[in-house]
């Protein structure tokens, strides 16, 4: 049988005393997808996406414009520099996003080579992420209400030197390559539109350096609700029973969500576990109960589910016996007296001389009468 049979029944395993009577498998439910994404690579370079726009608040050109320089997902990615020593505020804005729940996660691949004045804490030209929500101000993300849940911010820009993001904290340095960048964002983002915002600022210290190449934007927006905990019976004779749950609830797009052990699973007696997870990085989990009405039938302080004689207080096994059948040895030969029959008449070996055995009298203990053989009178 594999895994993977396409016959339901096969879920189920039959339960022995010493069976696992809990197949686990993962079982999978397709939802339709339409997340927010964009590699950048359904464009020319260096053009920008539809919708997408670049702007410099402060400074001389270039804009962000898209390479093929350093991609992570080729061909193209985003891509702004860091130029020599003059003061630039350079800005790339998605287009507006909906989101639908207080769950969205934002990730991007993010690379960068800033000045970073060599320090570990501080660095003098720098990247943040800002967020717009339902067309109100931008803030940094962090302002905002979202969280870094890896590749966050990795420097204070100095707040000296005219950088329109002096005091913040930024990517500055370098990230030796491409790192994942994960967000939390904000709850309140919630139900509206919202516009993220790429910025880079640099100073009138030094430079240049090489800039800032972010690729592999995407927003996974779901939430997912599982069913109610559920309480089953277990039937007589049975040590584990099949239960079929309902699928999760999803809002929004969540991909793919599996449920681990799937619904008609066979469940143990006890509680169980299941966790559903979608791919868009939404997890909830409930329980299934299996419950023995009589779970010690027999009183004897072993559950019927492992006690191979659940009817009978005396043996927790069926023995040599059987249940319901005492496995003593009466005459200490080492065979119970259910499989030992009773031993072959002995010669009465005390009777006088002359007498011979008689009647079997009884059993235990064993007794014979003698008695002496009939003469036969002679005629005359």
């Amino acid at each position: 049988m594999g895994l993977f049979s396409t016959r339901p029944d096969r879920w189920a395993p039959r339960c022995g005393l010493a069976a696992a009577c809990g197949m686990m498998a993962i079982v999978t439910t397709t939802v339709a997808r339409a997340d927010f994404t964009e590699n950048f690579d359904g464009v020319t370079a260096p053009a920008l996406p539809a919708g997408w726009t670049a702007t410099n608040a402060t400074g001389p050109a270039p804009l962000w414009v898209t390479t093929t320089t350093l991609s992570d997902s080729g061909p193209n990615n985003a891509f702004i520099d860091d130029p020599d020593a003059v003061v630039s505020d350079k800005r790339l804005d998605t287009p507006p996003i909906p989101i639908a729940t207080t769950t969205a996660v934002l990730t991007f691949r993010n690379n960068y080579s800033l000045n970073g004045s060599g320090s570990s804490t501080e660095g003098f030209d720098g990247g943040v992420l800002e967020i717009s929500i339902d067309g109100g101000a931008f803030q940094d993300i962090l302002t905002a209400g979202g969280s870094f849940v890896g590749g966050g911010y990795t420097h204070t820009i100095n707040p000296g030197f005219m950088n329109p993001i002096g005091g913040r904290m930024a990517w500055s340095g370098t990230s030796a390559g491409y790192i994942t960048t994960t967000v939390n964002l904000p709850a309140a983002a919630a139900g509206k539109n919202i516009v993220l915002r790429f910025r880079m600022g640099s100073n009138n210290s030094s430079g240049p350096f090489p800039g800032w190449h972010v690729d592999s934007i995407r927003i996974d927006d779901c939430t997912i609700t599982c069913p109610a905990n559920i309480t089953v019976p277990l039937g007589p004779g049975q040590c584990a029973t099949v239960v079929n749950y309902p699928a999760p609830t999803t809002l929004n797009d969540c991909g793919v969500v599996s449920c681990v052990p799937p619904s008609g699973s066979s469940f143990p007696l006890g509680t169980t576990t299941i966790t559903c997870a979608a791919s868009e990085n939404a997890i909830c989990t409930f329980t299934v109960t299996v419950e023995d009405p009589d779970p010690d039938r027999d009183g004897d302080g072993v559950t019927n589910c492992v006690d191979g004689c659940p009817d009978d207080a005396q043996k927790t096994a069926p023995g040599a016996c059987g249940c319901g059948v005492s496995d003593s040895d009466a005459n200490g030969n080492g065979t119970p007296d259910c499989n030992d029959p009773p031993p072959a008449p002995a010669a009465c070996g005390t009777c006088a001389q002359g007498i011979v055995p008689a009647t079997f009298l009884s059993l235990a203990p064993l007794a014979w009468r003698c008695r002496r053989p009939k003469r036969r009178r002679r005629r005359t």
